[in-house]
């Protein structure tokens, strides 16, 4: 019997450049493409395709987009045989939770984040983000 470890992953607005054992990157959410700054809406809607594109076209996520876009990530793990649940975030501002039961290999804890980082940019990283800068409000900055 193959022992499988099951793990949770928080999306969120403060993440960093992401990667995994295979060094897989992903578009680094809440900034723009160089990394240099914090992104903005327009840069969302220029770099969303598919259905994100579509989500983001007027500036605004709708709960029913940001649903479709959870379930599109869901759906794209599936469809590789993997297994993810995805639980939307409660309080304003937070991101979708991500639970997920891996194999114990590293070939496939590889294979897996590959793939959940290919279904997360091409169906809801973008969302997201701009879901979750609408629902939290603006962000206060530190004086000190």
């Amino acid at each position: 019997m193959m022992k499988r470890n099951r793990r949770m992953f928080v999306l969120s607005a403060a993440a960093g450049i992401v990667a995994t054992a295979g060094a897989v990157a992903a578009i680094v959410p809440g900034f723009a493409e160089d990394g240099a700054r914090p992104a903005t809406t327009a840069d969302f809607q220029q770099r969303a395709t598919g259905a994100q594109a579509i989500a983001l076209a007027d500036g605004v996520v709708t709960p029913a987009e940001y649903d479709q876009a959870i379930a599109a990530f869901q759906a794209c793990m599936t469809a590789a045989g993997l297994e993810a649940t995805v639980t939307r975030g409660s309080a304003p501002g937070e991101g979708a939770t991500i639970g997920y039961t891996a194999g114990s290999t590293t070939e496939e804890a590889q294979r897996f984040g590959t793939k959940m980082y290919e279904c997360l940019n091409a169906n809801l990283n973008d969302v997201q983000e701009v879901w979750m800068r609408q629902t939290r409000g603006p962000i206060e900055e530190d004086s000190n």
